[in-house]
């Protein structure tokens, strides 16, 4: 498990900006006297939100529920969540929602400036390690907008939560 997640290119992250680190969960190595048996995969993903202790089981293939509905990780679920986060920054903190809310995904990802250059370490070590080349997805992937209406759900959610809270 070592291995996976982080043994083979640790070595290989020199320079990651702030806040960015390389996180090394505690692991107990264990041993076993059964034979690996490989079989097909799984049709099915997992994933569990550990705050609000709810599961998403995903037909791999789609990334959707069994209810045809997206996952809270899909780009289009985690933009409105951005989105959602930027509406509650104080002025000055470098993001806007009035400017950020009108770009596309790919726009506003590209401006995580510190984000990017931790990627940016993140594949040349797994290139530098052996370990392959990152695999990109197609850029029209991530060029797409959020429609005004759910736009509009997230300033009057914003604007519920500042009256709760004042």
């Amino acid at each position: 498990m070592y291995r996976a997640l982080y043994g083979r290119f640790e070595n290989h992250l020199e320079g990651l900006p702030k806040p960015f680190m390389m996180h090394k969960p505690k692991m107990n190595q264990g041993s076993s006297a059964e034979k690996r048996n490989p079989q097909k995969a799984s049709s099915l993903s997992l994933n569990w939100d550990c705050v609000t202790d709810n599961l998403e089981i995903l037909h791999a293939a789609t990334g959707k529920l069994e209810t045809q509905h997206p996952s809270r990780l899909c780009k289009r679920s985690l933009l409105k969540r951005f989105l959602k986060l930027v509406q509650r920054m104080p002025p000055g903190s470098g993001l806007t929602f009035a400017e950020d809310a009108h770009s596309s995904y790919n726009i506003i990802k590209a401006k995580a400036e510190k984000y990017q250059e931790s990627k940016r370490i993140l594949v040349q070590g797994f290139q530098q390690a052996g370990c392959g080349t990152w695999i990109k997805k197609p850029y029209e992937q991530g060029d797409f907008y959020l429609p005004s209406s759910e736009l509009t759900s997230i300033t009057d959610a914003a604007k519920t939560l500042i009256t709760k809270t004042t």
